[in-house]
């Protein structure tokens, strides 16, 4: 198991530092657990839920947040915090039941199983640099632009009972 980096104790003790501060009389923190179900390190917890080491990766990078800045993975956390309240919240008002929701999430789900299922096909048949140079050399010409060429047409039209071409300007 990996012992948490400076940064996760960062961010536990930024939590640890909410906690105490919202609170009117001093406790200690509740022991986090080391690890979530994923593997992830818990910075932080919510009720029951655990905010994970993951959780603030997904955020930063949806926010630009650099975790490596104080004040950057405390607004992470912040917000993290905010989602984890807010989910409880919808939670208790029923929206987990709502079809909507429901068919957005079986959707989702479809959708990550699909993924997953073509990248392992993917990675499982992907071609060795060898067969790609040998399926180039085989079709050089798929892989090269054609020559660009100029062409030009003269149409020379004759009408009825003329035995001359008609010019441009007669073409109007």
């Amino acid at each position: 198991m990996k012992s948490p980096s400076l940064l996760q104790v960062t961010v536990t003790l930024a939590a640890a530092a909410l906690v105490f501060a919202s609170c009117s009389k001093p406790t200690l923190p509740p022991v986090l657990p080391p690890a979530a179900k994923d593997g992830s390190p818990v910075v932080g917890m919510v009720g029951e839920t655990p905010i994970t080491f993951a959780t603030l990766q997904v955020i930063a990078a949806q926010n630009g947040y650099n975790l490596q800045h104080q004040e950057e993975a405390a607004l992470a956390l912040r917000d993290a915090v905010n989602n984890e309240i807010l989910a409880a919240e919808a939670k208790k008002l029923g929206y987990e039941d709502d079809p909507e929701i429901r068919r957005y999430v079986k959707a989702q789900s479809v959708q990550k199983l699909l993924l997953a299922t073509v990248d392992k096909e993917k990675r499982a048949s992907s071609p060795t640099a060898a067969e790609l140079r040998e399926y180039y050399e085989k079709n050089v010409k798929e892989f090269t632009p054609p020559t660009l060429a100029r062409a030009q047409l003269l149409a020379l039209l004759k009408r009825k009972g003329r035995s001359r071409s008609l010019s441009k300007s007669s073409m109007r």
